[in-house]
């Protein structure tokens, strides 16, 4: 075959290349020269072959390096996106819970107030007719119900100037509220977080 050929040829030159003496030594025979010939080329076949495989191992160990640094970088870059996202979108929650929250106060307190309003009124009712009917009464009585209707009417006052106070809040809760609602439009949905993530595990897994 091939190395048959090839052992042929190197031990040709081998005998060519032989001096006078060589060529007379007992020693030196062809079966000899063809076996060390034969040794030297496999020899040197093997120290190929080893230097093709560590040089290939070589190849493919950088290779390998470079796809899982690229496969890092990539994961890292994701991963920081979605952190950006994801933060993006827990500062909107809390500031939507905080914003349902406090509305959700300031209604029941705006509630509570409509109610405390009204009994005041109608205890000014009461009052404005109790001092209708006692305007024959001594000065020290008619003195006494003025004192009362005038000191619920200040309450009256109190409470409406508070009752307005917190209509004012609960309309700028409602605009912030409405806000934080359109920019929740444009943030990513839970299902693609959750995707996001699982395509985050997936690649660390592969890594």
């Amino acid at each position: 075959g091939q190395q048959a050929t090839v052992v042929a040829r190197a031990l040709l030159g081998r005998i060519n290349g032989l001096t006078v003496e060589e060529r007379a030594s007992p020693m030196l025979t062809i079966d000899a020269l063809m076996r060390e010939e034969r040794a030297s080329i496999e020899k040197e076949a093997k120290s190929e072959a080893r230097r093709e495989v560590e040089a290939e191992k070589v190849r493919a160990r950088q290779e390998c390096q470079e796809r899982i640094a690229s496969a890092s970088a990539a994961a890292d870059s994701r991963i920081e996106a979605f952190e950006a996202e994801l933060a993006i979108m827990c500062a909107d929650s809390e500031r939507g819970a905080v914003a349902v929250a406090t509305r959700q106060a300031l209604e029941d307190e705006l509630e509570r107030q409509k109610l405390s309003t009204a009994a005041i009124q109608e205890e000014v009712a009461t009052l404005t007719s109790s001092l209708e009917d006692a305007q024959a009464a001594q000065d020290t009585g008619q003195k006494m119900a003025e004192d009362q209707m005038k000191a619920a009417w200040e309450k009256v006052a109190a409470t409406e100037e508070l009752l307005g106070s917190v209509t004012a809040k609960l309309d700028e809760y409602t605009a912030l509220n409405h806000s934080m609602s359109e920019e929740a439009k444009t943030a990513p949905s839970k299902m693609a977080v959750k995707e996001m993530w699982r395509r985050v595990n997936a690649l660390e897994e592969c890594l």
